[in-house]
């Protein structure tokens, strides 16, 4: 048994559902009819997928949902097309994808570059580091007074005063400090 829902109508009638669902189907046949010429235009669309609901729900079956009407026609539905042809929105996504694509590679292989460059400075770093700390341990060494007194009597033949320096006939000096004696004393002989 249907159930009787109040519905009104303008002029204050009131109506079953089941009356209304016929009497709407009615108004969508006319459309139908009226905008059958025209398969483009929006009235056709919508006339269409109402066609289709409203055959699968009279229990036409799925021949209703692929855009075969209940009579067995073929209709040419834009759900049908869409299923057939990618929409322009699809064909745009390929190159989109791939430009995404294209760029992220190329921050990829910057980002791997920049990497290889950042071990390279930090490896020059730790080279300059070493050479500081070399640097900075043989100034150390150089200005010790020790140091500085070697190399006065090595290298500049330079004697305290009171010695003696002894240079040799074959012209090699003693460099070794043996050479030289403090003044006054005869060296033993």
């Amino acid at each position: 048994m249907a159930k009787k829902a109040g519905k009104k109508k303008n002029n204050g009638q009131v109506i079953s559902l089941e009356e209304a669902r016929k009497s709407r189907r009615k108004r969508r046949a006319r459309a139908r009819a009226q905008d059958g010429a025209k398969p483009g235009s929006a009235g056709g669309k919508a006339a269409k997928r109402t066609s289709a609901r409203g055959a699968a729900a009279n229990g036409a079956g799925q021949g209703a949902v692929r855009g075969i009407a209940a009579d067995g026609s073929a209709q040419a539905g834009s759900a049908a097309k869409r299923k057939r042809h990618p929409s322009v929105l699809r064909k745009m996504y390929l190159p989109f994808f791939l430009v995404v694509i294209a760029i992220a590679a190329y921050f990829v292989v910057r980002i791997a570059t920049l990497d290889a460059e950042l071990d390279m400075a930090k490896e020059e770093y730790r080279k300059a580091l070493d050479t500081r700390d070399r640097l900075e341990s043989e100034l150390e060494y150089i200005n010790d007074p020790a140091y500085i007194e070697q190399e006065a009597r090595t290298r500049l033949r330079m004697v305290k005063p009171g010695e003696l320096l002894y240079v040799m006939q074959d012209g090699t000096d003693s460099t070794d400090g043996a050479g030289t004696q403090p003044a006054g004393t005869d060296g033993g002989e």
